[in-house]
């Protein structure tokens, strides 16, 4: 299967009609300015669930390091194993 010619090659003649516009930048940064503070909002809120679950192990793990039947007790390497 053949390609077809190009119809028209772009070079030193070639001069647009009318300069293009820009004019989507403007009202999607207007969109990022009003979504912002939802935006800060939702990280937050992010974090300290991340915070949450991260201290939730952290004292499950402890628990189990600390058990009485744990032949290496109070060893928290054991969690790389």
């Amino acid at each position: 299967m053949q390609l077809q010619p190009p119809t028209k090659p772009l070079g030193a003649g070639f001069s647009p009609s009318q300069p293009g516009t820009l004019q989507g930048l403007d009202d999607e940064e207007e969109e990022v300015e009003e979504g912002a503070g939802l935006i800060k909002l939702l990280s937050g809120l992010g974090l300290v669930a991340a915070l949450v679950v991260l201290t939730l192990q952290l004292m499950a793990a402890g628990q189990w390091i600390g058990a009485e039947d744990n032949t290496r007790k109070g060893e928290w390497s054991q969690l790389m194993e």
